[in-house]
């Protein structure tokens, strides 16, 4: 809808009860101060949620994440448990291991592995640092873009042969 449909947007929303509490009205604007505009994620949790460290849920937004935190700062990030009537907000897990998720594909060699196993083998058997290790994963599998210094003191085994 259009800014000047603000009362038709009103009368639907009552009518046909639409799943969002929200409506930005100014998008340009709200855009142009999104830092100070967005106070937090919300992220679903919970059985019904699934978005846990082991889901393309939990990867993309990771990823997104790191992209918006480049660009604008760090904000809250919180899980939403639908069926948790009581409580259902609760801190969400630190975005880590997902190098150790995320698979890379058959672009950047032999499909199947995980971009941690990229970068251990890149450190383990080929003795490069954890700079020159992260630099060459970089280039050869946009996949692994999201691995970083932290995933260097990893140990997953085994590695690629």
């Amino acid at each position: 809808m259009h800014p000047d449909m603000l009362a038709e947007m009103l009368t639907q929303f009552k009518q046909r009860g639409f799943p969002y509490s929200e409506a930005v009205v100014d998008g340009q604007k709200w855009n142009d101060d999104v830092s100070n505009n967005l106070h937090a994620f919300v992220v679903p949790t919970g059985y019904m949620g699934a978005c846990g460290p082991e889901t393309k849920c939990y990867t993309d937004f990771a990823i997104w994440y790191k992209s918006y935190k480049k660009q604008h700062g760090s904000k809250t990030i919180l899980g939403f448990d639908v069926t948790n009537k009581d409580s259902p907000f609760e801190p969400f897990p630190q975005l880590t291991g997902i190098c150790s998720t995320q698979t890379w594909t058959d672009s950047c060699g032999p499909g199947g592995y995980t971009c941690q196993a990229h970068l251990d083998f890149a450190m383990k058997s080929e003795h490069k640092s954890c700079t020159d290790a992260l630099t060459e994963i970089h280039s050869q599998c946009s996949f692994c873009s999201h691995c970083g210094v932290a995933d260097c003191g990893s140990a997953s085994l085994p590695l690629m042969v």
